[in-house]
């Protein structure tokens, strides 16, 4: 018996969820905590109402990946004159190696995006295989 196409497809699903990256991003900006799932390989899209996140969440990923000191542009206001006071931090991304973030800084690819809402997008690569996604 040859599975159906929905078979295929559920079990494809299954396949991916599993490589799914569940990322905790905490103390950046407004956010205090978050979290988030990402597909690696894939066009992975956030969307939502303004102020909820999407821009800190694209640059948390993006410091990140430049480096866990450059996470401290995200720390709080109120924490940021306190020595001791929580810092940013996120936690499942190591494997992150590259990201693609289309914003302000890439207008005109964003523009279609905002009929549905500010979008942040993400092109994630793991280690050592990257992958481009044709839009």
């Amino acid at each position: 018996m040859t599975p159906t196409d929905g078979q295929a497809a559920s079990s494809s699903a299954t396949a991916n969820a599993a490589t799914d990256l569940h990322i905790t991003i905490r103390d950046c900006n407004s956010i205090c905590e978050g979290n988030i799932s990402l597909r690696p390989g894939s066009l992975n899209i956030k969307y939502g109402p303004n102020g909820i996140g999407k821009s800190t969440i694209a640059r948390a990923l993006t410091l990140r990946i430049e480096g866990e000191e450059r996470l401290e542009e995200l720390t709080p206001f109120k924490y940021r004159a306190l020595k001791d006071g929580l810092r940013p931090s996120v936690e499942g991304a190591d494997s992150i190696t590259s990201i693609m973030t289309f914003n302000d800084d890439y207008e005109d690819y964003a523009k279609p995006l905002m009929i549905v809402g500010r979008a942040a997008v993400y092109e994630i690569s793991r280690k050592p295989t990257t992958r481009r996604v044709k839009c």
